[in-house]
């Protein structure tokens, strides 16, 4: 089993071989930073907490996705999903407030979507 540490700046992935970090921190950045593994998070809770949807498209989340690819080794970009968790299906922008099934078709939209374009 690997294990990725989770982390708030992007600069100190430095420091450790693996981590995991938000593109909701790497938005406003705007040099790039020193990473050896790493998975981006899409910030999917978040946003859908906070907002009730995403503030950027599937094409923005691939156009971050691959201006962050060349710090260090980016082994995955986590989808933009649309959790069943009570905390995001209530908002009331949320793309289906109804069903789990149409969050599940939401999030499988957005992945196919994202995929065409990274």
């Amino acid at each position: 089993m690997t294990f990725f540490v989770r982390l708030h700046q992007p600069s100190d992935c430095r420091r450790f071989r693996r981590s995991f970090v938000s593109v909701n921190r790497l938005r406003t950045r705007r040099g790039d930073f020193r990473a050896q593994d790493w998975i981006l998070d899409s910030g999917a809770f978040s946003e859908l907490a906070r907002f009730g949807r995403y503030r950027e498209g599937v094409e923005d989340y691939a156009a971050q996705i691959e201006r962050w690819s060349r710090c260090g080794n980016l082994l995955a970009a986590v989808t933009q999903d649309y959790m069943c968790d009570r905390t995001c299906s209530r908002k009331p922008a949320s793309p289906s407030r109804s069903t789990n099934t149409s969050r599940s078709n939401a999030t499988a939209r957005c992945v196919s979507s994202c995929d065409r374009r990274t």
